[in-house]
């Protein structure tokens, strides 16, 4: 009887021994499944901050090339003004051309607007020697990045139109042909950073007889000058110069649809094939792309990206460089330079050189202004007397 009662109250002893452990374990797997839950989220979040670190390496990759790219451009500029130095050493022997056309003061005496010295005023059509000079205006620069003028200076950029009224091609140069003069008579000569940060169009640019650019070109001046001069000289390195007044207040006047000496281009369409000495050119499609991380234009501008094929045509090796062979122009005739960020965004740059008989496919991206939508794109050789080709881009809508 005993042990009988024994057994029996050991049953339930046992019991509560298993459920106690069936409870442990449940335990167990409630932890275990928050740990996993825990793990998971860990991995997650490594994965998101891995994506995110991956997508900044891949910007600064770009931001590098971009900056390689810019320095390489800036080396080839600079043997680009050293040849034209040593051009316009040459033309200092040798006897000076007769003006074609003196530079005449503006005697309108209900013109105020003058308050230096100048021989013209701003919105004036100046014809001097075999070029047509039409200063627009100027600006104030606003400091962004890294654009910063020294304490006490200010960057700015004067708007101008060129037009080439000789019967061949005339080369421009914004470092040996102008200059801004203040009011204490000191001359400033053109800024790198001032003309970076104007992004309006440079007039670095050989013109074909008829052809006309507008550009901007900066400088860093002092912000307390009375009033700015600006200085134009129509052939390197020669004595005659004209002289525009600025004021002190920047100022924008209209830009004439028809300028002294302008004439035609001859335009191409889309897909004709342009046989040039040295390449044959295809300009494909046209289109804007959409902003990204990487490629943002600037407020009131668009991405423009021009879709090339080019042949090379000659026997030997062709060097490529789409900063200085390749723009686009606007209505106005405003030249736009290649925009690094877009290119190596969007695009694939034909830089480089090219064997004898070789394709080359490109996209060259451009920062335009949104609001238009034809444009024209041009190809020119490494030389300024190089032959041009004109290629009509509309925009769809």
């Amino acid at each position: 009887m005993f042990s009988i009662i024994n057994r029996r109250s050991i049953i339930p002893f046992f019991l509560s021994i298993v459920l106690v452990m069936v409870s442990l374990a449940c335990g167990l797997i409630s932890r275990n499944s928050v740990v996993n839950e825990v793990q998971q989220a860990l991995i997650e979040e490594a994965e998101l901050k891995l994506t995110e670190t991956a997508g900044k390496l891949q910007e600064s990759e770009a931001n590098l090339e971009a900056a390689e790219t810019i320095l390489e451009e800036a080396e080839q500029k600079l043997e680009e003004v050293q040849q034209t130095l040593a051009e316009a050493e040459t033309l200092l022997t040798q006897e000076p051309p007769v003006l074609a056309d003196d530079p005449q003061p503006d005697d309108d005496p209900d013109n105020d607007a003058v308050t230096g010295t100048g021989d013209y005023q701003i919105g004036d059509i100046i014809q001097v020697r075999d070029t047509t000079i039409n200063v627009l205006g100027w600006e104030i620069l606003p400091e962004v990045g890294y654009f910063t003028p020294d304490p006490g200076n200010m960057y700015i950029a004067v708007d101008l139109v060129i037009v080439n009224r000789r019967d061949s091609n005339m080369p421009v140069s914004s470092f040996l042909q102008t200059a801004v003069f203040d009011s204490a008579g000191e001359e400033y000569t053109i800024s790198f950073m001032a003309q970076a940060q104007a992004k309006g169009g440079s007039i670095d640019y050989a013109l074909v007889p008829g052809e006309r650019v507008r550009g901007k070109v900066g400088f860093e001046v002092p912000e307390n000058s009375d009033y700015f001069l600006f200085e134009f000289v129509p052939e390197f390195l020669q004595p005659e110069k004209v002289t525009i007044d600025l004021g002190n207040e920047p100022v924008t006047t209209a830009i004439p649809i028809e300028l002294p000496g302008e004439v035609p281009l001859i335009l191409n369409d889309i897909g004709d094939s342009i046989d040039l000495d040295s390449v044959l050119l295809t300009v494909n499609q046209v289109s804007s792309p959409e902003e990204d991380s990487l490629s943002k234009p600037r407020e009131g501008n668009k991405f423009l990206l021009v879709d090339i094929t080019l042949v090379n045509n000659t026997s030997e090796v062709l060097e490529i460089t789409a900063s200085f062979q390749m723009y686009v122009k606007d209505s106005t005739g405003q030249l736009f330079t290649l925009d690094h960020s877009v290119t190596f965004a969007k695009g694939v740059s034909p830089d480089g050189e090219h064997a004898p008989g070789e394709t080359i496919n490109g996209q060259i991206g451009y920062e335009v202004p949104e609001d238009e939508t034809s444009f024209v794109f041009v190809f020119e050789g490494k030389d300024w007397d190089s032959d041009k080709a004109f290629v009509i881009l509309i925009l769809e809508e």
